[in-house]
């Protein structure tokens, strides 16, 4: 009988060890806006991932394409828990209830960011690009499926 004991208890301690892999977030919704404003969030929005790189000077004429490792001083990646989050994104109607309630920083992934060619003052929704991100970790120890935006509204903006 105390062996039975002993081995079910073993079982159960085994199945909770720190050995069985952690499930991954994943952001199946997202978009992009401004210079290079992207955003991932869950099927739910209540956690999302932004991603900005300043791009005030792309090329008119090549795609531009930048690989970086986090943490880069060249782009800014925030994860963001809250409600409905994506409704905050890309508008300037604010709504006070999809603000984030918790703001984490980004301590490890890889990815990359491409934008079309800008081609001078294209009307919004012209230009196009992607991100995609591997490896994401957040400073609390959350990770994030790999994961690629793709978005035909680079340069819109809100206002």
């Amino acid at each position: 009988m105390r062996v039975a004991v002993l081995v079910a208890v073993v079982s159960i301690a085994g199945a909770c060890s720190s050995d069985s892999p952690r499930s991954q977030v994943e952001l199946p919704n997202g978009d992009a806006c401004g210079e290079a404003w992207f955003w991932a969030a869950t099927a739910s929005g209540d956690v999302a991932v932004t991603v900005y790189m300043d791009t005030r000077d792309p090329s008119a004429t090549t795609p531009t394409t930048v690989r970086f490792d986090v943490p880069d001083d060249a782009v800014t990646i925030e994860i963001l828990e809250g409600t409905n989050l994506p409704r905050n994104f890309c508008t300037d109607l604010a709504d006070l209830a999809s603000k984030p309630r918790k703001r984490l920083a980004a301590t490890s992934g890889s990815g990359t960011i491409r934008l079309d060619p800008a081609g001078g003052q294209p009307p919004c929704g012209s230009a196009s690009g992607d991100l995609h991100l591997d490896g994401l970790v957040a400073e609390d120890g959350t990770s994030f499926a790999p994961f690629t935006v793709v978005s035909t509204s680079i340069g819109c903006y809100s206002g």
